[in-house]
């Protein structure tokens, strides 16, 4: 038999690595040809099994709960566009853009305020000298991506990490045999691990990381998705902010950036939507100490406080935003590094739809499991922080309508300059469109001028496109059809 995966017994080996904490169970990797016997593998089975039985009741959502999130976003859609007059919804619609796009403002209107990115830790040696580095956990869960296995170990070798003080877990589904034969075939580091996650519902990325979680021994634990390409200083950034910051900095994210090489201008806006994310949304949040929607990578965790969150919600279809809300009403804080993880785009405009309505889904059902008792929310939050993220989901999930209403009411409005108060309203939409505009153009890609203008003016089309995805979740939330949608990768050129 080829060298590859193998399920052991750590305690029974009789072998301590140095500066390792102890480990009860995990699959490890050798080139010996070693086997268990046939009690040893039912053991462990049952172990899987006992714990896919835990995580698949862990879950926020119900059946009930589904179907009436349907319900309530098409009543909203129904009042509010039959119940008011044309002018004054689009109006209003603009008036919810302009508030959920607060941190934006800020960033242009008080320089500096958004730079809570930190800088490199250019004294991570002093803190390696007075004591080892923390142990960290690496979570990779795949599906169905055979292909991405071998830049998944080009990125995880590139990490500059003692290898002594790290562990890899590469969460495959027990079902994905191609993924699992690929990954037998190759040849790993001795820290990493395969770790079949047993079969079970819901399958979702939160469910594998939730199985991960139950194996890790680290003091720290960081997701990253298949296609990511990590920068090498990342998690010595993590550690230095963790050290910096006392144990009340639960979380911290790294910047995501997307790689546009050869791409078309669906590829280039989404490459606009991520830098306006994460170089000015996300620091400003950070700054002001707001709940931060996380993105679902390059996000590093003290495992103590994910643990007492509850880890991830496994039924919720963006369990990283979900997390970040649980942080908050926990007391924890997250924050930006510095240390860009580079992501593939969506290449066709199926794949960014279904992945988008992935995400919309996701924001709906936070958005209901955390205002299911919205005092209790308010009294944990506090107003502040309570008012600021339910703007920012709302003027998330109605960014697609609002958009489209810019074009709608300028045409209603047009004919009418004369009528003060009709120019007063759409003052207040050219005055954001000049705005969305200007931080299009100063945000692109490495672009020639003309490519940025015409890459900035056709903002709201792409923006107009997240009208269909949101109509698409709200009609598979009403069918109960809550199902992961997969988006597929494709390896770096």
């Amino acid at each position: 038999m080829a060298s590859g995966w193998w399920f052991i017994d750590v305690p029974n080996l009789g072998v301590k690595k140095k500066n390792r904490p102890p480990r009860i169970f995990s699959p490890h990797l050798t080139n010996h040809k070693l086997g268990l016997s046939d009690v040893h593998q039912a053991l462990f089975h049952d172990k899987n099994e006992a714990a896919a039985a835990h995580l698949n009741r862990s879950g926020t959502q119900t059946a009930k709960l589904r179907q009436w999130i349907g319900f309530a976003v098409m009543l909203l859609a129904f009042v509010v566009f039959f119940s008011a007059s044309a002018a004054n919804t689009y109006f209003w619609l603009t008036f919810v853009c302009v508030a959920a796009s607060f941190p934006i403002f800020l960033s242009l209107g008080w320089p500096g305020f958004g730079e809570a990115i930190a800088e490199p830790a250019c004294n991570a040696a002093e803190i390696e000298n007075q004591s080892p580095l923390p142990f960290f956990t690496v979570l990779l869960p795949v599906l169905n991506e055979p292909n991405m296995l071998t830049q998944i170990l080009d990125s995880i070798m590139r990490l500059d990490y003692p290898h002594d003080r790290l562990e890899v877990f590469l969460l495959v589904e027990a079902n994905d045999a191609p993924t699992l034969a690929q990954a037998e075939q190759m040849v790993w580091p001795d820290f990493c691990y395969l770790v079949r996650v047993p079969a079970g519902h819901p399958k979702t990325k939160a469910r594998a990381c939730n199985y991960g979680l139950t194996l890790a021994s680290g003091e720290f634990l960081v997701i990253f998705d298949a296609e990511d390409k990590v920068h090498p200083q990342q998690l010595r950034n993590a550690v230095h902010a963790f050290v910096q910051n006392g144990p009340e900095l639960a979380c911290v994210q790294a910047p995501l950036k997307i790689d546009v090489m050869g791409g078309a201008w669906l590829q280039y806006q989404f490459a606009l939507e991520y830098n306006i994310l994460f170089s000015l949304t996300l620091p400003v949040l950070s700054r002001l100490r707001a709940v931060m929607p996380l993105s679902g990578s390059s996000n590093y965790f003290r495992v103590a406080c994910l643990h007492e969150v509850g880890g991830w919600d496994a039924y919720n279809l963006t369990e990283d935003a979900d997390l970040g809300f649980r942080m908050a009403k926990h007391g924890f804080e997250c924050a930006m590094i510095a240390g860009d993880t580079v992501e593939n785009a969506p290449d066709r405009l199926k794949i960014w739809m279904s992945q988008r309505t992935r995400w919309l889904t996701g924001h709906i059902q936070t958005f209901c499991v955390h205002m299911r008792h919205p005092h209790a929310t308010l009294r944990l939050l506090g107003w502040r922080r309570f008012a600021m993220i339910n703007v920012m989901i709302i003027g998330r999930l109605l960014s697609g309508v609002i958009h489209g209403a810019y074009f709608i009411y300028l045409l209603q409005a047009l004919p009418n300059l004369t009528d003060l108060h009709a120019l007063g309203r759409l003052s207040v939409t050219l005055v954001f469109a000049s705005v969305l505009f200007y931080v299009g153009y100063t945000h692109a890609a490495n672009l020639s001028r003309r490519e940025k203008v015409f890459l900035s003016l056709t903002q709201p089309f792409y923006w107009m496109l997240t009208s269909i995805a949101l109509a698409n979740a709200c009609w598979r939330i009403a069918r109960g059809q809550l199902d992961w949608l997969k988006t597929p990768h494709k390896p770096y050129s």
